[in-house]
């Protein structure tokens, strides 16, 4: 059986490199670059959270901002209270806000 032509991935041979071409229908692998930078601070509220992909969209009170900061990311779990820290890109084309690329939370200081 022959792949699709319009398969970028399915035209590919074991032992060929990855290109972005094939790598289209996957999640990019995260590399530090000029652009990226890091945010960290406490999350105020949690504006939405898809659970079945995980994508969300939280109000962020991050270290040395005067303002709430918008992130934007996925994660498996995330809630009111938790410390962040993430490295990823301002993202103008929506609007102003972070769009993390990595994340690392860490528990609510009053849970148990």
């Amino acid at each position: 059986m022959r792949p699709h032509p319009g398969n970028a991935v399915g035209n590919r041979r074991r032992g060929d490199p990855v290109t972005d071409a094939s790598r289209s229908c996957r999640t990019k692998p995260i590399t530090a670059s000029p652009t990226q930078e890091p945010l960290a601070g406490f999350v105020e509220r949690v504006t939405f959270h898809n659970e079945e992909n995980g994508f969300f969209v939280l109000r962020t009170k991050a270290w040395g901002d005067r303002d709430l900061v918008t992130v934007v990311g996925h994660s498996a779990t995330i809630a009111a209270g938790e410390w962040i820290t993430a490295m990823g890109d301002n993202d103008r084309n929506h609007g102003q806000q972070f769009r993390a690329r990595f994340l690392r939370r860490d528990r609510p200081c009053d849970a148990t």
